[in-house]
């Protein structure tokens, strides 16, 4: 029963990985791939209803820490859009762009975090480990290209990152849709705003770590004393 816990997520990256790489070679019908999506976001979204989307793994941390980290994986994301090509929908359109901002992230990341995380709650790290590293493989198998490839395998560590500190799927399916959506707005960013966007997160994770840590000192002092 435990095994299969573990092997359900894994045949499901898998057969959404297939239907990726399937369904263009088996029809040309427009909008194959966003009515695709759409069949995975709606599997997510219920999942989500179903109160599944927060894990718990600590306490909560300071909301800038989060908020901090958003930021700074975006900064490398913008950064990285001036080293790689430019990401487009398959279709120049309202439904394309809207499968490659909304409908492709939340459906990658109930596959690919989501589900795979979800039975590692209570698991050892090595477990954890085991499965951040896996589901970061699938997610960039499930990218064509070589380049795409090694970006989407950081962008997974990056997104776990944010579920770990968050404990809410809420952070990763945003960093996700924001990361497309200024990947399809800025192809080539200006460097001034790349240095910006790192120099914000920074000063947002100093600030958290300013604020939380002295917190964090007192509650220990409290336990000490009682």
């Amino acid at each position: 029963m435990k095994e299969n816990r573990f092997l359900m997520p894994v045949l499901t990256a898998c057969l959404f990985i297939f239907s990726r790489f399937l369904l263009p070679r088996v029809t040309t019908v427009p909008f194959a791939p966003a009515i695709l999506d759409l069949v995975w976001c709606a599997a997510a979204c219920r999942w989500f209803l179903k109160k599944k989307n927060t894990f718990h793994f600590h306490k909560p941390v300071h909301p800038l820490v989060p908020t901090g980290l958003l930021l700074l994986f975006l900064g490398i994301i913008l950064c990285g859009n001036r080293y790689i090509p430019a990401t487009a929908p398959s279709e120049n359109t309202f439904i394309g762009i809207t499968d490659l901002v909304l409908l492709g992230p939340v459906a990658e990341e109930w596959v690919f975090r989501g589900l795979p995380l979800a039975p590692c709650r209570k698991e050892r790290p090595a477990v954890i480990w085991f499965t951040v590293l896996l589901s970061s493989l699938l997610f960039a198998v499930s990218h064509s290209r070589s380049i795409q490839m090694l970006c989407a395998f950081g962008f997974s560590l990056m997104a776990f990152c944010l579920l770990w500190f968050s404990s809410s799927m809420v952070w990763p399916v945003v960093f996700h849709i924001l990361a497309n959506a200024l990947g399809l707005l800025l192809p080539r960013p200006p460097i001034w705003l790349c240095v910006s966007v790192l120099l914000t997160a920074c000063v947002l994770l100093y600030a958290a770590f300013c604020i939380y840590a002295p917190r964090k000192k007192k509650g220990r002092s409290r336990n000490r004393n009682a």
